[in-house]
């Protein structure tokens, strides 16, 4: 009996000593290492997206306070620039086009600040049985009479995208100011016009990353 009992003890320290071998990592058993199992990789973190901004859209022309209105209009064959360039037509396209020099009236509350781009404005109009439009490539300043002399200003390199010009503080306490916009390229037999001016198509901007050279 005592034999018996003796080889079952060592049978159960044998299977208990096994399970051990196999639970325990680097433990040698029958001839073969059982390796510990490595721990998962950490995920990669996603590249954050930009927070979303309250800054609303710059230069913007708020519309339901400043009436824009075409007030006068003139075509010339050069425009001379305060700085001292100047837009010309070539001789061969003055029977074709001419600039057209558009002055708009802005009816606003009397000590509103105008900030207008030039990039902002595009002169839409009919000519013939045509509709066209073209971009703005020059501003004046600001005056609070529509006849008097204003000192116009143009590109200066590629594109007019930079012009800008602000009310001064006689024009800002106004509540009418005028100014001179050039327009290129409109033909002799335009009739119908209308100025639009640029406004966001949403009031969330998207938010871009930038770049780094």
């Amino acid at each position: 009996m005592k034999s018996s009992v003796s080889v079952r003890r060592v049978v159960v320290c044998v299977v208990v000593l096994a399970l051990v071998a196999l639970l325990t990592p680097g433990t040698v058993v029958a001839g073969e290492t059982v390796k510990e199992k490595e721990p998962p990789a950490p995920a990669a973190k996603e590249k954050e997206a930009p927070k979303a901004s309250a800054k609303p859209c710059p230069l913007v022309i708020p519309l339901d306070q400043i009436k824009i209105e075409i007030a006068a209009i003139r075509y010339e064959v050069e425009v001379q620039g305060v700085d001292g360039n100047m837009m010309r037509l070539p001789d061969n396209r003055r029977n074709n086009f001419r600039y057209a020099i558009v002055t708009l009236r802005f009816r606003k509350p009397a000590g509103a600040k105008v900030v207008l781009a030039a990039a902002d404005l595009t002169l839409h109009y009919c000519h013939g049985f045509e509709q066209d439009v073209t971009p703005c490539e020059g501003l004046s300043s600001f005056g609070t009479h529509l006849d008097e002399e204003r000192m116009m200003k143009l590109p200066q390199m590629q594109g007019p995208g930079w012009l800008k010009q602000t009310t001064n503080a006689r024009c800002t306490d106004a509540s009418e100011a005028y100014v001179d916009c050039v327009f290129a390229m409109v033909e002799p037999d335009a009739r119908e016009c209308w100025i639009c001016v640029a406004q966001p198509s949403a009031s969330a901007p998207y938010i871009t990353k930038g770049w780094s050279p």
